[in-house]
């Protein structure tokens, strides 16, 4: 049996339980702590610090923990100064040499000095605007410093190390984990609040058998949760974020299934005839490619069916998808239904409706525009056009899915560039009438196979040819060391088109 097997069967048993409700629950968590409890309530947090913690979506004790580190700081070796090495991060143990060099540069730049030795060598230690500095070092006593070091005319130099007492050696000396910080939360912060969890039992309920974790080499839930915080090694680590990425994608997987099959059956209360594009295509100064009519018959052939439409439109920048977007919105209106379009920028927003404008307007169609920066005015007008049905099609940001923005009867959606719409935002737009029928877009690079991963109850079209004369779009895929080169890239380009403008408005004048 493998895996789509293991998974389906699975799926099928929830499905008996009736049991959207059951994938939730199926991660439990058990402990002497309550996992659900306020954030606030943790001893070092508080009602000012919650506040700062629920910017980074932590609010109970249990995102705390799910609050996974981004990445690691070797911290493993202890080293003497003579050993660090120029452009290193490193954790190493000096003797503070001398009262504090405290000078003030600026009006807001105040620079402390001081240096640290071992028996092997001294190191300068510099930090910017941070006065409490003054007092934490001591002369003549050993501390703990981390940090990158760098060399300043043949002298050894760290800025803005940590600094640790030696009695922390054992806490500090190991793989640290670094986490997403917002204002006013500290790394350290963070590892303390996480370390306080954990110094109670703290037990997660397995949701695997011991036979299904063996088969896909999976570490327990508990080692897995354990060790993302607190690795004994690197292995630990790996074996850790495959155990939590392997659950998260599982259950993700099992959800998506549940609501394509709860899709299914939700049957259409806006039914469409068969409308040619002709009208709307005969407009275009270009001719509509194979991949875009093939794509538009797949649309509406949803829109003629008894069921909701839940469809991706995938295809490179080029390739037309904003024109097969607004054949659909073309067929919804002339069915008598209002449409709408959602991109997640007022640029992008402004763009789509400056190019589709001109054609819905020889074709009497109505199409308005509102984002962030509509006056109140304008925006009073749009909303009583919107329940008078005076406007067939709306285009926007997410000013389309604020509360007071009510449609007569919408009965198409369309978000652009759906990955960087939240679900919720995806589902409020929906909500804005009944049995919405959706068309999302996206021109990221996504394999078939992923894609159907992400967007289980979505259909999936992909407009994979471009328009005669269009240069083709080459995606690689690059690690970090191509970092430099990619940013010379840009710019350079950048420089490019500065000059470009530069050069346009001079020739105007």
């Amino acid at each position: 049996m493998d895996f789509n097997e293991d998974l389906y069967s699975i799926y099928l048993f929830l499905l008996n339980k009736q049991t959207f409700y059951s994938i939730m629950c199926m991660v439990i968590w058990m402990s002497v702590v309550n996992l659900d409890n306020n954030i606030q309530f943790l001893k070092g947090v508080g009602p000012a610090k919650a506040l700062l913690l629920n910017k980074l979506g932590i609010y109970t004790i249990k995102d705390l923990v799910e609050h996974y580190p981004r990445a690691y700081e070797d911290r493993t070796t202890l080293k003497n100064i003579i050993n660090l090495v120029d452009g290193e991060y490193a954790l190493f143990i000096g003797t503070i040499q001398s009262e504090m060099k405290v000078q003030r540069v600026r009006k807001n730049l105040t620079i402390y000095t001081n240096f640290a030795y071992d028996e092997t060598d001294n190191i300068k230690l510099t930090w910017f605007n941070q006065k409490y500095i003054k007092d934490r070092l001591k002369v003549g006593m050993k501390y703990i410093f981390y940090g990158k070091v760098q060399h300043e005319y043949g002298r050894k130099v760290v800025e803005s190390a940590q600094i640790y007492n030696l009695s922390d050696l054992s806490k500090v000396k190991g793989i640290y984990p670094i986490y997403t910080l917002t204002a006013g939360i500290t790394q350290n912060y963070l590892f303390k609040l996480i370390n306080s969890v954990y110094e109670d039992e703290v037990n997660i309920n397995e949701i695997f058998s011991n036979d299904f974790r063996e088969k896909y080499r999976l570490s327990e839930i508990n080692y897995a949760i354990r060790n993302i915080h607190f690795p004994v090694n690197f292995d630990a680590i790996e074996k850790a974020r495959n155990r939590i990425i392997f659950e998260e994608l599982f259950l993700l997987q099992l959800a998506l299934m549940t609501l394509k099959n709860n899709s299914l059956g939700n049957l259409k209360e806006n039914f469409y005839l068969d409308v040619s594009e002709y009208e709307f295509a005969k407009l275009l100064p270009f001719e509509l490619t194979n991949a875009q009519k093939r794509v538009i018959n797949e649309i509406k052939s949803d829109l003629k069916s008894n069921k909701i439409m839940n469809r991706l439109v995938q295809g490179d920048v080029g390739c037309g998808k904003t024109m097969v977007a607004a054949i659909a919105m073309y067929i919804a209106v002339k069915n008598g239904y209002q449409a709408s379009m959602m991109a997640p920028t007022t640029i992008l927003a402004n763009q789509h409706f400056k190019e589709l404008k001109p054609y819905f307007e020889k074709l009497n169609i109505n199409v308005e525009i509102l984002t962030s920066s509509t006056t109140k005015k304008n925006k009073e007008r749009i909303i009583e056009k919107l329940k008078n049905k005076e406007i067939d099609i709306l285009i926007g940001t997410h000013s389309i899915i604020e509360d007071d923005i009510e449609f007569n009867n919408l009965s198409l959606v369309i978000t652009d560039e759906q990955h960087r719409f939240g679900v919720n935002q995806r589902m409020k737009l929906s909500n804005k009438g009944k049995a919405i029928d959706t068309l999302v877009m996206t021109a990221t690079p996504i394999p078939r196979s992923l894609a159907i991963m992400l967007y289980g109850d979505l259909d999936l079209s992909i407009v994979d040819e471009m328009p005669p004369g269009r240069t083709p779009v080459k995606t690689y895929v690059v690690d970090k060391s191509y970092e430099i080169r990619i940013n010379n890239f840009l710019k350079k380009n950048i420089d490019e088109r500065k000059t470009s403008i530069c050069c346009m408005s001079f020739g105007r004048k």
